[in-house]
């Protein structure tokens, strides 16, 4: 029986899952087109529970199409940048805000006006941006100072959670956020003061090779069942992996 890997992309645009065998060739694939929902300037957010429905379909219908073979691993890339927030519970309380959504620009300026922005940068990786969940997540206290007590949470992670129940987050994705440190790959508590939050409210930071027991497995997807799922990585970086733009030690 050959053996095969399942990639899942949750993307802006869509959410695309493919098979491959150990050759690299593809063996089955599915689509389905993602909502952007962009109802005022410089907003641009998706539904999380529209997304998560969309990798488990297009894992259920990837599966289907292999005739033969075990699936032996898995793994979900997403976009960077992303931002949303959840109740005690884990449950979404507001959309995800993409990449894309700029809502945050004045609170950008204002981190630039009264921070070290080089510092940020420095410490991060991220230079001060609306583009970055920091600059996002002073946009929302500003709205609503009593989100104060809120988690936060990635398109990633969310969909870790919802599949798994684990609430980790690979440490590329949680670099794109703008307030990890790179150096220790902790999230940096200096720059979580600025926001006011502690970093119990953020999901714990692993390896991309970290590996989830198939079993904790929450949703129907027979095929996956007790299959190993890997944390993996973001868009950018596995695009990059995929260019060949690799140096080994």
């Amino acid at each position: 029986m050959e053996d095969l890997i399942l990639t899942v992309d949750a993307g802006t645009g869509s959410t695309r899952a493919m098979v491959f065998n150990l050759n690299g060739e593809v063996i089955a694939r599915s689509y389905r087109k993602n909502n952007l929902y962009q109802e005022q300037f410089n907003w641009a957010v998706q539904n999380p529970k529209e997304i998560l429905e969309n990798v488990v379909e297009v894992c259920r219908s990837a599966l289907k199409d292999v005739r033969e073979g075990r699936v032996i691993g898995w793994t979900i890339s997403t976009y960077y940048h992303s931002l949303l927030l959840l109740d005690r519970d884990n449950n979404p309380i507001t959309d995800i805000l993409t990449w894309a959504d700029l809502r945050a620009s004045k609170q950008a300026e204002n981190l630039k006006e009264r921070y070290d922005s080089s510092g940020i940068y420095k410490k991060t990786g991220c230079p001060v941006h609306p583009m970055y969940p920091l600059s996002k997540i002073l946009w929302f206290l500003e709205k609503d100072p009593e989100l104060k007590g809120f988690k936060v949470a990635s398109a990633k992670d969310y969909l870790v959670y919802n599949l798994f129940g684990e609430r980790v987050v690979d440490e590329t994705t949680a670099s794109t956020l703008g307030l990890l440190n790179i150096y220790s790959l902790k999230w940096d508590e200096d720059i979580l003061d600025i926001t006011g939050l502690k970093t119990d409210q953020f999901p714990e930071v692993l390896p991309p090779t970290t590996i989830i027991d198939g079993k904790k497995l929450k949703v129907d997807i027979p095929e996956l069942k007790e299959t190993p799922f890997i944390l993996g990585s973001g868009d950018g970086a596995l695009s990059n992996l995929g260019m060949g733009v690799i140096e080994e030690d």
